[in-house]
């Protein structure tokens, strides 16, 4: 049975193969969509179907380099590359200096994620140029998130099913248990199913049909249910915010096309609130901080525990000031032997001084590349572009403040990275667009290149 899987893995390895290297953009997104699928497989080597697809969207990448010319000129004009290096040099630094340490597998193993990662944001800012190819990235970002979700809540509706004939059976989301899905982690499945409903209500803002706006409904409720199995009240805190953040940044932008940014604000919150029915007593008492004896006292203990290890990642940083104790080694600094879980004092512990300053620079110029291209669509009056970008600005405005108070390491997960890219490639084509508007504007008002308007002042001058 095993070879038989293994099998069918590398045919249909060979089949992604030579479709990626024929549409890289394709590779992308099956990068996306192994996501799910991950824990299910247990490859030698310790690679996973994530890391394998990594490197076949690097493979095809690198071959559409060495081809077209334009996608090389893409890359050289790069400004995500140019903030992102220095950050990567660091860990590189770190990981080379801690490798024969204890846990120095775990610091390499780390590095190579990451910069596994950083190059797939590069890949999305290389490859993505036209407005559709942003909503190809959205929409797998979606459809991962209703895969992963799919699985526990089918088995949830499946019990409410046989609760109304009134045949028991035993679950363990009752008994305050959380959905793990396909993923093994129950904050896993929360963090993709947040991204997915977030990928999904963006795409609500745009001009699609009927059938499609419908599909994305189902496939954001699907998302809503997954998330709220999970119990991951971080992930739903973030989701919440989203929302409120895009509604608040979007009445303050153009009256075009607001009303379907508002229809979409009020479809999340009622998939959040159908979703929350959907689940057990169980969950709905651990999501509002509940347990069998009141208030539960666990969330407090639990602020005091992180507030104390970001107390050790600012004296480890302090300890080893200029490139840390290496990625993914700051548990075998902690006394407690835990791993701090905010990406502002797991960067400060794990890469010095050094990776904390590269790491603000980094989300800084994101942060403006959204701001930026932002503005652009608004002068330019693409209320899509624009939604898009509000949709992002604000989902990366969620994450920093989320990764800040403990919702995890933000530069290992694979949403951070995409926004990184599509803001870098949103940017860019913003950036085409104004040249070009400028460029029609010249040529309307100047004559469309500098050797006619020279030849027609030699002809005025010298008439015949």
């Amino acid at each position: 049975m095993q070879l038989t899987v293994y099998l069918l893995l590398i045919v249909a390895g060979l089949a992604a193969a030579w479709f990626a290297f024929r549409r890289p953009l394709a590779a992308v997104v099956l990068v996306i969509l192994v996501n799910p699928f991950e824990a299910v497989f247990s490859l030698p080597g310790g690679m996973t179907l994530g890391r394998m697809a990594g490197l076949l969207a690097i493979a095809a990448w690198v071959g559409l380099l060495l081809r077209d010319r334009r996608a090389r000129a893409r890359l050289r004009r790069s400004r995500l590359a140019v903030y992102l290096w220095p950050f990567l040099l660091v860990c590189f630094t770190g990981a080379f200096v801690w490798v024969g340490a204890i846990g120095g597998n775990r610091v390499i193993t780390q590095f190579i994620t990451v910069l596994m990662l950083a190059q797939f944001a590069l890949m999305i800012e290389n490859l993505v140029i036209t407005k559709r190819e942003v909503e190809r990235v959205l929409v797998a970002v979606l459809c991962t998130g209703a895969l992963t979700c799919i699985f526990p809540v089918a088995y949830q509706l499946g019990f409410n099913l046989y609760q109304q004939l009134g045949i028991d059976v035993a679950t363990t989301l009752h008994g305050g248990g959380r959905a793990r899905g396909l993923t093994g982690n129950a904050n896993a499945l929360g963090a993709i199913g947040a991204a997915g409903l977030t990928a999904g209500f963006i795409l609500l803002t745009l001009g699609t049909s009927r059938v499609q706006r419908v599909l994305n409904i189902v496939l954001m409720f699907l998302c809503a249910a997954g998330l709220l199995l999970s119990a991951s009240r971080t992930n739903l805190a973030a989701v919440i915010l989203f929302i409120g953040i895009a509604g608040a940044v979007r009445l303050t932008g153009p009256r075009r096309n607001r009303m379907r940014w508002l229809a979409g604000v009020g479809i999340a919150a009622v998939m959040i609130a159908g979703a929350y029915q959907l689940a057990p007593a169980g969950i709905q008492d651990r999501v509002w901080f509940i347990s069998d004896k009141g208030l539960d006292s666990n969330s407090s203990s639990r602020m005091d525990f992180r507030e104390k290890q970001q107390r050790h990642a600012v004296a480890t940083m302090l300890s080893h000031p200029l490139v840390g104790v290496g990625l993914g080694r700051f548990r075998f600094h902690n006394p407690d032997g835990y791993d701090v879980h905010d990406t502002f004092s797991a960067t400060a512990g794990e890469t010095g001084f050094l990776g904390i300053l590269t790491m603000l620079i980094l989300l800084l110029a994101i942060a403006m590349r959204l701001l930026r291209s932002a503005f652009g669509w608004r002068r330019h009056s693409d209320p899509e572009m624009y939604n898009i970008n509000v949709g992002l600005l604000a989902s990366y405005v969620t994450f920093m403040i989320v990764s800040a108070l403990g919702g995890g390491v933000m530069f290992y997960q694979r949403w951070f990275w995409i926004m990184a890219g599509l803001a870098a490639a949103a940017n860019a084509h913003a950036a085409s667009v104004r040249k070009a508007t400028f460029r029609y504007r010249y040529s309307a008002a100047f004559g469309s290149a500098p050797q006619e308007r020279a030849h027609a002042a030699v002809r005025n001058r010298n008439p015949r």
